[in-house]
């Protein structure tokens, strides 16, 4: 008893269907099965390319000089050029503060000359003036050894942790996707078709049962049904 077989469901193909192509949900004859095969296993090298240069991006230590590491680094050249600005501010300060003092301290050196001169010309100096002036001289030195031995009041420079986050993971996505076998970018009978349109006419599928030619073809990735005489 014989069953009748579905027509290959690429268009102008008038032969019957051999197998049901399980990505496309197709019937196909064998040549065209075996075309689509064909095309798939095309994909694979340039595929392996891809893989071959993304493990020698991955490997090339110039990933380390990502976008992130590079925002860090210029985090930091601000952040020392703002610590740099402050410490000259400050430097300004205290050199203000110290021309300010010594303009003093000139003015009573000056005042403490011209009262020790005074009292040389008149040699009429008294035990008090003594003592005030040795006071003044100690009170002065004291003044200058102060000046030269300044110490600041610093505190140390407190870094929020929080200024800078690092994600510890990034998006997680499914590398190993694979789309849902019934959906192709095109129906395999076009695909198939198109193909065998622009073949050259000594290389067009044969229009009798496949030769020898074709028996090597896989269809592991085919699910098989059996459109032949019982």
């Amino acid at each position: 008893m014989a069953s009748s077989s579905l027509p290959c469901a690429v268009s102008e193909c008038k032969r019957p269907s051999r197998a049901l192509c399980n990505c496309c949900q197709q019937y196909l004859c064998r040549d065209h099965l075996k075309q689509h095969d064909d095309l798939i296993d095309a994909q694979l090298p340039h595929l392996a390319d891809q893989i071959n240069a993304l493990s020698d991006q991955f490997n090339n230590s110039t990933l380390l000089e990502s976008s992130g590491l590079t925002e860090l680094n210029r985090w930091r050249e601000d952040a020392h050029k703002t610590v740099g600005q402050f410490y000259e501010r400050k430097c300004q300060q205290f050199r203000q503060v110290v021309q300010e003092r010594q303009n003093k301290q000139r003015k009573e050196l000056d005042r403490m000359r011209s009262n020790m001169n005074e009292l040389i010309r008149e040699q009429e100096a008294t035990q008090v003036q003594i003592n005030s002036m040795t006071e003044s001289i100690r009170s002065f030195e004291q003044d200058i050894n102060n000046l030269q031995q300044v110490h600041f009041k610093i505190n140390p420079l407190v870094i929020d942790d929080n200024l800078i986050s690092i994600p510890q993971e990034t998006t997680s996505r499914d590398l190993l996707h694979e789309p849902p076998q019934h959906q192709t970018m095109q129906s395999t009978s076009n695909i198939v078709s198109n193909n065998d349109r622009h073949l050259p006419a000594n290389q067009k599928r044969n229009p009798s049962f496949p030769g020898k030619e074709n028996r090597g073809f896989q269809i592991s990735r085919f699910l098989v049904t059996i459109m032949d005489h019982i």
